[in-house]
């Protein structure tokens, strides 16, 4: 019983890496190729896993409307190759989106059942590697979620860590809103669905996987400030100033409101109805930053 983790040197692969043991293969860019089809599925053919869980994904978000073709690649050509591979096989497929498959216009939690509607290229190539996923017929499950971060690689958790300690004054954005969800909280969740699932029923379908809660950029910002005073990290930001997405330059749009409602998969996994910030203590009670 072979387990496949593609990404595996992402912060979400990281994650897994972890947490599994055992049979597992953890494949990344060097050794696993999205970008070439035959090499994508010459690799599952040899390595015959039960169980794939896709960490890879093309997340640079302003890079991909420069780049529209590789980021649909990753994001969707790639994850049809594996459906239809696992659909084949019977392989057990987990695949991850984003919150950023609405456009934000809902002023109320995103449900499964909301269609989405992307305003990005990194948006659109991500509803569209749900679309192949869900119509491959694998076994599996496509979980949306949302602000990942964590103490590895590059993401705004570490970036604000940097910033409010070396900068006297930081500016955020504040009119968008979601759900900050750490690789941690995610992995724990998906480990936990997979044990109480059964594998050869499991129709492919789309859960809402993140914590709970909701936060603007600001408010996650402000927290973080917060919790380096608490754990008595060199603080040098005297003030953070909540500032509007039209003061900052970009050429992908984001959704302005793009909270994911977790309840369906929280009726099944009542633990994982944490509050996200609950969830980040964990990063900072886990890791000394005090030399950051």
């Amino acid at each position: 019983m072979t387990k496949l983790v593609t990404g595996a040197s992402g912060q979400l692969g990281l994650a897994f890496r972890k947490r599994l043991t055992g049979d597992v293969v953890f494949a990344n860019s060097k050794n696993f190729d999205f970008l070439d089809p035959k090499s994508l599925q010459d690799h599952l053919d040899r390595i015959k896993p039960d169980t794939i869980i896709n960490c890879a994904a093309y997340t640079a978000v302003e890079d991909a409307e420069a780049y529209p073709e590789l980021a649909f690649r990753v994001n969707s050509d790639a994850v049809g190759e594996i459906s239809k591979w696992c659909a084949r096989e019977g392989a057990f497929f987990v695949h991850y989106s984003t919150d950023y498959v609405f456009d934000g216009e809902k002023r109320s939690p995103y449900t499964e059942q909301d269609l989405p509607n992307p305003l990005s290229t990194y948006g659109r190539s991500k509803r569209d590697g749900e679309e192949l996923f869900l119509d491959s017929g694998c076994n599996g499950f496509c979980l949306r979620t949302s602000w990942l971060h964590s103490r590895d690689r590059t993401n705004f958790f570490l970036t604000m860590l940097r910033l409010l300690n070396t900068k006297e004054e930081v500016r955020v954005v504040n009119d968008q809103v979601g759900i900050p969800t750490t690789t941690d909280f995610l992995a724990d969740m998906t480990l936990s669905l997979m044990d109480s699932t059964n594998k050869h029923e499991a129709a492919g379908m789309v859960l809402h996987a993140c914590a709970s809660g909701q936060a603007s950029w600001y408010d996650f910002a402000v927290y973080i400030r917060t919790r380096m005073i608490i754990e008595k990290i060199p603080v040098t930001c005297k003030n953070i100033v909540p500032v509007s997405s039209e003061e900052f330059a970009q050429s992908a749009k984001r959704p302005r409101f793009s909270v994911l409602s977790n309840k369906l998969i929280t009726s099944t996994l009542p633990t994982f109805d944490v509050q996200w910030h609950k969830a980040t203590d964990k990063i900072f009670l886990e890791r000394d930053f005090r030399n950051i």
